[in-house]
C-alpha cells in the first residue's frame, strides 16, 4: 500500500518536534565568541610583518603563523565532526548539567594546562604567506558562522565523544571549537609579549 504524504508526514511529526536545536541565547553566545575571535586573529595577521608571522619564541614553541594554521585546520575538523558523526551519535544519558558549556569554556582558557594537538591538526605550513591565510580564514569563519546562525539540527540529541569531556552533545562541542579558538589567540599573545618578539619597523622610529 502506497502511503500518502499527509500520513508521512504525521509519522515524521514526532521526531520533527522532538528534535532540539540551539536555543537563542547559546546561539549568541556562540555568535559573540566567534565575531570576537574573527576580528581578533584577523587583525593581528593583517598588521603583523612577516618577521613576526614566522618569529617562534623556542625551537619548541610555535609562531604565529603555525597557531593561526592550527586554529584554522581545527575548525574546519571541529565542523565537519558536529554535521556528520555527532548527528550520527547516541542521545545523552541522564540530565546534562546547564553549566556544561560555561565549564568547557572555563577549561579551555586556562593556558596553565597544555595539550598535545592531535596529528592531524599540526601545523605543515598550508598557508604560508599572511595573506593565503587570511583568504583560507574569511572562507573557513564565514562558514562556522552561517552554520550557526542557520542550523536547525538536532544538536541537543546526540553525543560525541571529546577527547577531553567525554560524551558531550553539539552545543557543548560548538564551545569547544569556540573556545579552542579563543585558547589559541592567547597562545599569540603570549608569543607576542615575548622578549625576543621582532619590533615593527614603525618601532624603531
Amino acid at each position: 500500500m502506497r502511503m500518502s504524504l499527509t500520513t508521512l508526514g504525521m509519522l515524521l511529526l514526532p521526531a520533527a518536534l522532538g528534535a532540539q536545536t540551539l536555543t537563542k541565547e547559546e546561539r549568541h553566545a556562540l555568535l559573540q565568541s566567534l565575531q570576537k575571535t574573527d576580528q581578533e586573529l584577523s587583525e593581528i595577521v593583517q598588521e603583523i610583518t612577516p618577521a613576526q608571522w614566522e618569529y617562534k619564541p623556542a625551537a619548541d614553541r610555535w609562531s604565529i603563523r603555525e597557531v593561526a594554521e592550527h586554529i584554522l585546520v581545527s575548525e574546519q575538523a571541529f565542523r565537519n565532526l558536529i554535521t556528520t558523526q555527532l548527528m550520527e551519535g547516541p542521545a545523552p544519558t541522564g540530565d546534562n548539567s546547564q553549566d556544561e558549556s560555561a565549564k568547557i569554556s572555563k577549561f579551555m582558557n586556562d593556558r596553565s594546562q597544555r595539550f598535545q594537538a592531535p596529528d592531524f591538526a599540526l601545523p605543515t605550513g598550508r598557508w604560508p604567506s599572511q595573506q593565503a591565510f587570511l583568504d583560507a580564514w574569511e572562507q573557513t569563519r564565514g562558514e562556522t558562522m552561517e552554520f550557526v546562525e542557520d542550523t536547525e539540527l538536532d544538536l541537543h540529541g546526540h553525543t560525541l565523544q571529546h577527547p577531553a569531556f567525554g560524551m558531550i552533545d553539539g552545543n557543548e562541542w560548538l564551545t569547544a571549537m569556540t573556545s579552542h579558538a579563543e585558547r589559541h589567540l592567547l597562545q599569540i599573545r603570549e608569543v607576542m609579549q615575548s622578549p625576543g618578539y621582532p619590533k615593527a619597523s614603525s618601532d624603531y622610529q
